[in-house]
């Protein structure tokens, strides 16, 4: 079925990182089946298999896909994320379209609610929304693009990188407080959010942190 112009990505090309399992996944399949090619990143070796299996299933929805890997693992990985995330930035930029392209950042509900364990999970994401901003200021007028982030709560696919312990905590709390629904959100949830952030219709969208945790927070 084709979707509205307005909601579409068809012919676009979509960068997704932590594609091969996860939020990423449903993030990715979703934008295929709108029509995007999909470009799968993922940082372990262990994972190629399991990306280029992903790239078989993106294909499926009649778009392109390619696999990189991208190894941030190491003592100075967080210097690291910082200066290749900066660097790559602008590497990137002139390889975007020239007019509406999209950068799509996720936060995460642990900016706002403290929880034990999520130390530097929290600050990384906060930093994120802070960046988001500096970014759509910088890059919106001489790049013809938006950027934004959307904040989501705790989903029921969790990176690894999330202590056991701390989801628990975080999903009983989070539920709690949930406004939308006495659940916690899914990774179709966030992808919604992502397509419609990707898409024509959200054009004059432009340094916002949308708030897609199902009511958890709202601003």
């Amino acid at each position: 079925m084709s979707l509205p112009p307005s909601i579409s990505v068809h012919g676009k090309a979509a960068i997704v990182t932590g594609a091969s399992r996860g939020p990423g996944r449903d993030i990715a399949l979703e934008l295929a089946s709108r029509g995007a090619n999909i470009c799968i990143t993922y940082t372990a070796e262990s994972s190629t298999v399991l990306a280029e299996e992903f790239a078989k299933d993106v294909r499926k929805y009649g778009v392109d896909a390619c696999n990189v890997q991208i190894d941030l693992a190491g003592p100075d990985c967080g210097k690291k994320v910082i200066d290749g995330a900066l660097r790559g930035l602008k590497t990137l930029i002139p390889h975007l379209a020239s007019e509406g392209a999209r950068i799509i950042n996720i936060s995460s509900v642990a900016t706002k609610y403290p929880v034990s364990g999520l130390n530097m999970y929290g600050t990384s994401k906060a930093a994120l929304e802070r960046l988001t901003r500096q970014w759509a200021v910088e890059l919106a007028k001489t790049h013809h693009l938006t950027v934004n982030a959307i904040n989501c709560g705790v989903l029921d696919k969790e990176p690894s990188i999330v202590p056991s312990e701390a989801v628990v905590q975080a999903r009983e709390g989070i539920m709690s407080v949930t406004s939308a629904a006495h659940r916690i959100g899914t990774g179709d949830d966030l992808a919604q959010n992502v397509a419609f952030l990707a898409s024509e219709g959200s054009r004059w969208i432009n340094g916002q942190v949308i708030c897609g945790n199902g009511g958890v927070t709202y601003f």
